[in-house]
């Protein structure tokens, strides 16, 4: 409200980082009817990978931190 009684013009600046930006990245294809490419998924971190057109499995890397990815994978209440 003060800066619009100054007459500027209110804004604000986020800065975030690369864990953030690729999750924004995956919530925000989630919800759009394009739906999320899975390879960009494999690209990205490398902990998972398609196999054939349905199968989607833990890479050796993603075995390492296989609690995280199951953690981001689950529904959680």
């Amino acid at each position: 409200m003060e800066a619009i009684e100054k007459g500027m013009i209110p804004c604000e600046h986020e800065v975030i980082d690369e864990d953030t930006h690729y999750n924004d990245r995956i919530t925000v294809a989630l919800r759009t009817k394009e739906g999320l490419d899975l390879n960009t998924l494999s690209e990205n971190d490398n902990l998972l990978v398609l196999e054939g057109s349905n199968r989607l499995r833990l890479t050796p890397k993603g075995l390492f931190v296989s609690d995280y990815v199951m953690s981001s994978l689950i529904f959680v209440e």
